[in-house]
């Protein structure tokens, strides 16, 4: 339930409610069948390097969000 819950508020940006719990439910189900179709359809080594570039994705877009987020001038500080 709680990666239903997670995928609930990033999809709706609000924590749910004890009456959307169904909705919780079955985005949590269809999160685990995924994942399992994943695995079960591709080989492993193929899954494997499908989540690397996934997680390369990620690691350059979380540098790219600090180089815009965070200040120059911070950057200068660690510098010196």
């Amino acid at each position: 339930m709680n990666a239903g819950a997670s995928l609930f508020t990033l999809f709706s940006g609000r924590p749910y409610v004890a009456a959307e719990l169904e909705t919780v439910r079955i985005l949590g189900i269809a999160l685990l069948a995924s994942t399992f179709f994943c695995i079960v359809r591709a080989r492993i080594e193929r899954t494997i390097k499908i989540v690397m570039a996934f997680s390369d994705l990620v690691l350059t877009g979380l540098v790219l969000v600090t180089l815009i987020v965070v200040p120059p001038d911070y950057f200068v500080c660690l510098l010196w």
